[in-house]
């Protein structure tokens, strides 16, 4: 199961799976619904390390192999003279700020700072 038309090749390349693999199965639109898939059993979830994280804290969820990729990365664009604007300034400020927060509070769902049940050793 993926959520995302991209994971599943992004991930597969990323272990140095051939191009012309595919993944095959559910692919759900909400992250939320293939992670609740997986705790119920329906399938393996290919997806988002951050919505998983509780439930592999929880050891409801296991992850079984220790490959992530990382997330698309974003942009925010807009022209010269907005950039000028006190408007967009305080929202670029405060865009940052939610960044650094949640970096900070993700870092303990790390596969690394996972807790031993929550990883199976290939």
């Amino acid at each position: 199961m993926t959520s995302g038309a991209k994971t599943g090749p992004s991930w597969l390349t990323a272990v140095g799976s051939p191009e012309t693999a595919t993944v095959r199965g559910y692919n759900f639109g909400d992250s939320g619904a293939l992670v609740a898939a997986a705790r119920q059993g329906i399938g393996v979830a290919l997806g988002s390390l951050v919505l998983a994280g509780d439930d592999l804290h929880a050891g409801r969820l296991l992850a079984p192999l220790r490959t992530a990729i990382p997330a698309a990365d974003w942009v925010v664009a807009m022209t010269a003279g907005a950039l000028a604007k006190p408007k967009i300034q305080l929202f670029l400020d405060w865009l940052d700020q939610e960044a650094r927060i949640t970096r900070a509070d993700l870092a303990p769902w790390a596969l690394d700072a996972a807790p031993p049940h929550a990883i199976r050793e290939p």
